[in-house]
């Protein structure tokens, strides 16, 4: 997902300088913790409708049932937990911007490209390795156990939680090539299936030396608005297809393409550029604990009615996506203006912010297992076995993740030995 404000992907494969900031790691900790929370959920219970979950807890708070209006609420946070891919593409516009401004040498494109596009795409490839090979080790193990061809297993009985996910060469390719996976609905979660933002984050480091530089010409907020006004004319005509349902036919598209996301990445450049130039006026309105509070209270306002906008007809879910990354900030913003420092304070905080030095390698590591959860799905698994897996689910989660880690970090650090050399 995001990058740390170093040259590295979260968790520093390559961690060639540059400070960091506590409250950024915590909240990439927290944003992975909710990623992995949905697939999880998904995985296990499916996709209900958004506005089923508000419903639930509106309802049950209507009741006074308070413990059911609580778990409504938990299964609402889970439900939502999608989200926390924005929140990461804000995130890395803010460190990396934060980053640029911070460091006093000029910004360098072709030094950019060659930190950025290798420390987000060595961990990329090791994640399609891992990936490909639990799945065709789950097949191979469903063809032994059935009787199938191994093809065939491949292609009609390998599932994502219970989710169908027919694999053939052609998808293969797509997640090793990387950019097909922008060009069809089918390759869009090309193995590792997770992964999709990264050819999101390659446009943007792209063009990132360019809006770098309109941003420091122009200003943080005709900037921002210039970003705004980019994603949603952008929307617009891919809304316009489907009598009004583009955004929900063509979500792909939405997805994979940086102007139906630049507001996303321009937002938290701007905040960025507004922190470096006068920290202390993003204190003075977010340090005292009703000014938190009530600016907390309108995020979750502006979060809210940007959840209930996403997926309807028509000119009102060109706004959603925009207002869920507001929202998000809003609420998460009293936390960056007011925590300073390059290590987080108390347990819980330092907690999150282990786990937000190395999101992308946990991401990682999380696809595999929804495989064998997919396996174990169409095995009808016994009770048994499913108390196993969730006994061993965080310690092999995290032990591949710390492997991913390290298997990141010495392969980017050879690939930047060598140019160092050169």
């Amino acid at each position: 997902m995001a990058m740390s404000e170093s040259e590295a992907p979260q968790g520093g494969a390559a961690n060639t300088g540059g400070g960091r900031m506590a409250a950024i790691d915590v909240l990439r900790g927290a944003a992975i913790v909710w990623v992995i929370g949905f697939h999880l959920a998904v995985n296990l219970g499916g996709l209900d409708q958004v506005d089923d979950h508000y419903t639930r807890v509106t309802s049950r708070a209507g009741d006074l049932d308070v413990f059911g209006a609580a778990e409504a609420l938990w299964h609402l946070v889970w439900r939502l937990g999608y989200q926390g891919v924005p929140l990461f593409m804000m995130l890395s516009g803010f460190a990396i911007t934060l980053n640029a401004l911070r460091s006093p040498e000029r910004l360098s494109p072709l030094r950019f490209y060659g930190r950025r596009f290798k420390a987000i795409l060595a961990p990329y490839w090791i994640a399609f390795a891992l990936t490909t090979a639990t799945l065709l080790a789950l097949a191979l193990i469903r063809s032994a156990a059935d009787g199938t061809g191994f093809a065939a297993e491949l292609r009609h009985n390998t599932f994502s939680g219970e989710a169908p996910y027919p694999v053939d060469g052609t998808l293969i390719f797509a997640g090793l090539a990387v950019i097909p996976r922008m060009l069809s609905a089918d390759w869009f979660l090309a193995p590792s299936p997770s992964l999709w933002f990264v050819v999101l984050f390659l446009q943007f480091y792209l063009v990132y030396p360019l809006l770098f530089r309109a941003m420091r010409l122009a200003g943080p907020w005709p900037f921002l608005a210039a970003t705004l006004a980019i994603t949603l004319g952008s929307k617009v005509p891919l809304t316009a297809s489907h009598q009004g349902f583009g955004l929900l036919f063509d979500w792909w598209i939405d997805a994979s393409y940086l102007p139906f996301n630049l507001f996303t990445f321009g937002l938290g450049m701007a905040l960025a550029q507004v922190f470096t130039d006068d920290p202390g006026a993003l204190r003075r309105y977010t340090a005292g604990r009703l000014d938190a509070l009530l600016l907390v209270y309108a995020g979750l306002v502006v979060h809210t009615g940007g959840s209930l906008a996403q997926g309807r007809s028509g000119l009102i879910s060109v706004v959603s996506g925009p207002m869920i990354i507001l929202g998000l900030t809003m609420v998460v913003l009293p936390l960056i203006a007011n925590t300073s420092g390059e290590r987080a304070q108390g347990r819980s905080f330092a907690a999150l912010a282990s786990l937000g030095a190395m999101s992308y390698s946990l991401l990682i590591a999380s696809d595999p297992l929804q495989f064998v959860v997919g396996t174990m799905h169409q095995a009808d698994a016994p009770a048994a076995g499913w108390a196993l897996l969730w006994v061993l689910y965080a310690p092999v989660l995290l032990g591949l993740a710390f492997g991913i880690e390290r298997a990141s970090r010495a392969v980017v650090a050879i690939r930047l030995g060598r140019a160092t050399g050169a």
